[in-house]
């Protein structure tokens, strides 16, 4: 017989019996032989009532081992329905019930079957245990087993303790209490104790002799994150934690999804104050260009674009795997979003043009760029020719259709750049805020630091060291960066460019900048390896074009705040026509190779720019006769 029927036979018996238990109650025993042939006729009637309500209403399909509240309201939803429709039938069928019988029988149906179910649940997640006395369980058959400490006494931490109970794989482990920062010390949940708070972490772990902690608070500050991280490791007990919240399938943790920490969880900073009517009024309803949007950022905003309900989006890149590979991916998780992909650079000036004309774009997202520092410094004309050429191409047909919002993706490299990777880009945020900007069109400059998941992370390479048994080289022993990770700084262009009138640089705030080596120290732990012991750390030194420490504005810049997450400023820009004219001759010189030349307009432009030898030579070239058309030709 399967457990449904069994089931179903089993609440029969209740109906019965709570149908008899009600006339005992209600009925005095010297009347009780007048009620006889009422009973037996009223029985069959009201049980077969209820069984059918039962049925009809799935309370044989939930699995009631993993019942929560909102299940035992079926009971009682089941049992009032099946009460009212017996009344109805004991008056269809003119059977006369005393009254104070039928509120009985109610009453004690919802009781038994709802004692029931929870002694279902309970045998699954506590066996009999909840029903001793707390002071004849405590260790009792606990000496030889692993104790877990699980850090968050809220809804995911109630979730991973009942996953330990009830996993009969899990049976060699034991969850000796909760850590947690808010909830009394001396609470229970489920018999388990709430031992005391983080600042009690190295206590509670040699009190109770925990091998290890899982934590269990899905969106822990990475202050936080770090202290659970480095009293760990000096107490030498394991530590996992939970999935992600888009990894937790059906309101369960499953031990099978605890996680190795990742240096991701080290740095989150979720944003404050997102103002997500702002961003969907931007995105809803329009149509969303997209370049570069293959890569690690343009990606990220491809599909936080989505989410938003563009009336179409158009992508562009010129990496045929990374444009298949986005598109696809838009195209399986949003199909109701129009998509066109197109497959190009951003400087083939014809094309883009002829994009721009069929499909009318509102929005401008310009995310495409070589951003690879040693690689641009050994690729000096390329990385012009890519970086600024293409901001200049798209920005000036953004400008000549009138497009509503041009959002420039630009780096914390642009600040007194050191590196060609640098100087092209700031070649590109004073191109845009040099655009004039109207009520109808609005050009805006977005900047920040390094993106932890980008493809120039140094994570990956990090990583790749590791398990290959080191050394992991540093370049510097002194070196910071500015850290953010991708989908925050994603969701901060998204904002920013929401509020953005025109002219405008804006400045995520990037928290304080990591030393590196500090980074890759934590990395070696995270992935179980004792750093200057298992692996080691080697310097190098700072490669072409690299700084000690990056720069996020410039004082001259007159940045402030206008938001927890977002500064803002006006630059001061060179004379115009100057300036367009320098960016002319340097991207003339660029699609020549001209590297010597290229370089000196470069540092013209920008003194704080490091020279080669090779370019340190005098700027001599002809004097060429030069338009935006010729530049277009070239595209």
């Amino acid at each position: 017989m399967s457990k449904k029927n069994l089931l179903l036979f089993i609440d029969l018996g209740i109906f019965v019996a709570a149908y008899a238990l009600s006339y005992l109650i209600c009925i005095e025993s010297k009347d009780l032989h007048y009620y006889f042939g009422v009973f037996f006729r009223s029985l069959m009637v009201a049980a077969g009532i209820k069984l059918i309500v039962f049925y009809v209403m799935g309370m044989y399909q939930p699995i009631w081992r993993y019942a929560s509240i909102h299940a035992f309201w079926l009971v009682i939803k089941a049992t009032v329905l099946g009460s009212c429709l017996t009344i109805a039938g004991y008056f269809f069928l003119r059977i006369f019930v005393p009254r104070s019988i039928l509120i009985v029988d109610g009453m004690v149906t919802i009781i038994t079957v709802g004692l029931l179910r929870f002694f279902i649940r309970v045998s699954r997640d506590e066996g009999w245990t909840l029903l001793l006395p707390s002071r004849w369980n405590k260790n009792k058959g606990h000496e030889h087993k692993q104790k877990i400490l699980i850090y968050g006494a809220g809804d995911a931490g109630d979730m991973m303790l009942r996953e330990f109970r009830s996993n009969t794989q899990l049976h060699n482990y034991h969850v000796a209490g909760f850590i947690d920062d808010f909830k009394p010390k001396g609470s229970r949940i489920h018999n388990v104790p709430i031992l005391g708070t983080l600042q009690n972490l190295q206590k509670i772990v040699i009190d109770n002799q925990a091998d290890e902690i899982i934590i269990a608070i899905a969106n822990l500050e990475s202050q936080k994150m770090r202290q659970v991280v480095s009293q760990c490791r000096s107490l030498n007990v394991r530590y996992k934690v939970i999935p992600r919240l888009g990894d937790i399938v059906n309101d369960r943790i499953q031990s099978t999804q605890l996680r190795d920490l990742d240096i991701s969880d080290l740095l989150k900073r979720p944003p404050k104050n997102l103002d997500q009517e702002l961003i969907r009024s931007l995105i809803e309803g329009k149509r969303v260009l997209i370049t570069g949007a293959g890569g690690s950022i343009g990606s990220e905003l491809c599909y936080q674009v989505a989410r938003c309900k563009p009336r179409e989006m158009i992508i562009i890149e010129k990496n045929e795997h990374n444009l298949y590979q986005v598109s696809t991916k838009l195209a399986d998780q949003y199909p109701g979003v129009p998509l066109s992909s197109h497959l190009l650079s951003v400087t083939n000036h014809l094309r883009m043009e002829r994009i721009f004309e069929e499909k009318k774009p509102q929005i401008i997202f310009h995310a495409a760029a070589y951003k690879h520092v040693p690689l641009c410094e050994e690729n000096i004309c390329e990385a012009v020719v890519n970086n600024v050429q293409g901001v200049m191409t798209v920005a000036n047909i953004a400008e000549k259709f009138g497009c509503e919002k041009f959002i420039f993706i630009s780096t914390d490299k642009a600040v007194k750049p050191s590196s060609v990777m640098g100087a092209t880009k700031r070649c590109g945020e004073m191109y845009v805020q040099a655009k004039p900007s109207t009520p109808e069109s609005h050009f805006i400059t977005v900047r920040f630091g390094n993106v932890l998941e980008s493809s120039g992370s140094v994570v990956p390479r990090f990583k790749e060291q590791i398990r290959a048994g080191g050394p992991v080289t540093v370049t510097d022993p002194q070196v910071t960066r500015y850290l953010m990770l991708l989908e925050e700084a994603v969701q901060l262009i998204l904002q920013a460019a929401g509020m953005g009138c025109g002219g405008e640089v804006f400045v995520l705030d990037m928290g304080e900048p990591i030393r590196i080596v500090d980074m890759a120290r934590d990395l070696i732990s995270l992935m179980g390896f004792r750093p200057d012991k298992d692996i080691a750390i080697e310097f190098s030194s700072l490669r072409p074009g690299e700084k000690l420490h990056e720069e996020l504005f410039e004082a001259e810049e007159g940045i402030h705040r206008i938001h927890p997450s977002i500064m803002c400023g006006r630059p001061n820009l060179p004379d115009s026509p100057v300036f367009l004219q320098e960016l002319e001759r340097l991207v003339w010189n660029a699609y020549q190779e001209d590297t010597a030349a290229t370089m000196a307009i470069m540092t013209r432009l920008f003194p704080t720019l490091k020279l080669y030898a090779a370019a340190k030579t005098p700027l001599s070239y002809e004097e060429p006769s030069l338009d935006q058309k010729s530049f277009e030709g070239q595209s």
